[in-house]
């Protein structure tokens, strides 16, 4: 390859004066909100409690998720879970699971006042999940 191109990420070759993609996939992963067994998503009802415009911050995000960028994200000690955080005063979080790499499942939101008992319901939560989806062999 002649040296005045310059290889960037995603792919993406550019010559001194004209842009060249020659690959560049963006692989959308799809959000699914828990529901129980009573029809009921966790998720969504915390986040309908908070003011608007920390919802449009929330659905920012889970929109970055979609696209594979996650952010400050962490495992959950002894979980199958993960938790997207928030830097806000309140320290949101957004407790997951990624299932095949193309699906994500959110389950519950919480802040950092509740975090313990979100946390322990959202375990629970994908328990039943799992029980109910994910072992019909």
């Amino acid at each position: 390859m002649p040296d005045y191109y310059k290889i960037f990420t995603n792919n993406i070759i550019l010559p001194i004066d004209k842009w060249y993609v020659i690959r560049y996939h963006v692989s959308m992963k799809e959000i699914v909100y828990y529901t129980t067994k009573e029809n009921k998503c966790p998720f969504l009802d915390w986040l309908y409690k908070l003011d608007s415009i920390e919802q449009k911050r929330i659905k920012q995000r889970l929109l970055r998720v979609q696209q594979g960028n996650y952010g400050d994200y962490k495992t959950l000690q002894n979980s199958e879970l993960s938790e997207l955080r928030f830097i806000t005063n309140k320290g949101y979080r957004i407790y997951f699971k990624e299932l095949d790499n193309v699906l994500v499942l959110i389950i519950a939101g919480s802040d950092k006042s509740n975090q313990t008992k979100t946390i322990k319901k959202a375990n629970d939560y994908y328990s039943e999940f799992k029980e109910r989806y994910l072992n019909n062999d």
